[in-house]
């Protein structure tokens, strides 16, 4: 089944195995089947159909029949088809990771379920090899806005040194940090300046240190704003200049083509 879906080239074929299947989420999970639901999530990404099928029938697997009300799906998720549903499934976070690129409009009670989650139940998560990549894409993906990551930022706000001593946690706040805006950025900085020492201890703490510029900000708080400023403007131009560029590339092959075609027709 998971070569079949990994081959599935139409819509109507996916469409087709969704209706098939879209009612048995829960028996694919209970007879350890969760690559087939993977692979499943994985081809509606790539084919961009069948996205809230799969979405409602996820939440149905966990027991979810009312999203707006109950918000648990996430962490119910997360261990769901376990041993007593008390360890985290690295398959099902992998599903979770492919959830946070799916349309943002079908995914605002997956969004809510996942805000609803208890901070201290968040750093577990967050500090988890597995868990922790599901809070990465939810921090990088291109479907979700600003204020729902601010919203999730906000979430962990006296756990930033927690974090920036974890080997994954640490890649967790850069994620954070990189999406925060000017005045959640100062208060992850100002977090880490007040646990300097502490830190300066630990290898993952050392980097973000660095990385953070964390004593220029003890030091000269203004001048590591307006580094950050720079910073951020240079991430931004490094983002979006291959792309235009290759715009730019393809705009002049077509004024190319177009001024040939002229050339032969005044020609003729």
């Amino acid at each position: 089944m998971q070569h079949l879906l990994q081959r599935i080239a139409s819509v109507d074929d996916l469409t087709e195995i969704l209706t098939a299947l879209e009612g048995h989420f829960k028996e694919l999970f209970e007879q350890h089947r969760a690559g087939v639901v993977r692979w499943l999530v994985d081809a509606c990404l790539r084919l961009k159909t069948g996205h809230a099928v799969v979405v409602k029938a996820l939440q149905k697997a966990v027991g979810i029949n009312n999203p707006k009300w109950d918000k648990t799906f996430v962490s119910s998720f997360f261990v769901f088809g376990t041993p007593n549903n008390n360890a985290i499934s690295p398959m099902n976070c992998a599903i979770l990771e492919s959830l946070m690129s799916f349309p943002f409009e079908l995914m605002g009670r997956t969004v809510d379920s996942f805000l609803a989650i208890d901070p201290p139940e968040l750093v577990l998560y967050a500090c988890d090899p597995t868990a922790s990549r599901v809070i990465e894409a939810f921090m990088s993906s291109t479907t979700f806005n600003s204020h729902v990551k601010h919203k999730l930022i906000d979430c962990f706000i006296g756990s930033f040194v927690s974090l920036a001593l974890h080997q994954f946690g640490s890649f967790v706040i850069e994620k954070l940090f990189l999406q925060a805006n000017k005045t959640r950025r100062i208060a992850i900085a100002a977090e880490l300046a007040g646990a300097e020492e502490r830190l300066g201890r630990a290898k993952a703490g050392r980097m973000l240190l660095t990385k953070f510029k964390i004593p220029m900000f003890k030091r000269a708080q203004h001048v590591w704003e307006e580094q950050m400023r720079v910073n951020q403007k240079v991430h931004f131009f490094s983002y979006f200049l291959p792309f235009q560029l290759g715009v730019i590339y393809v705009f002049g092959l077509l004024l190319l083509m177009h001024d040939l075609r002229q050339r032969r027709f005044s020609r003729s």
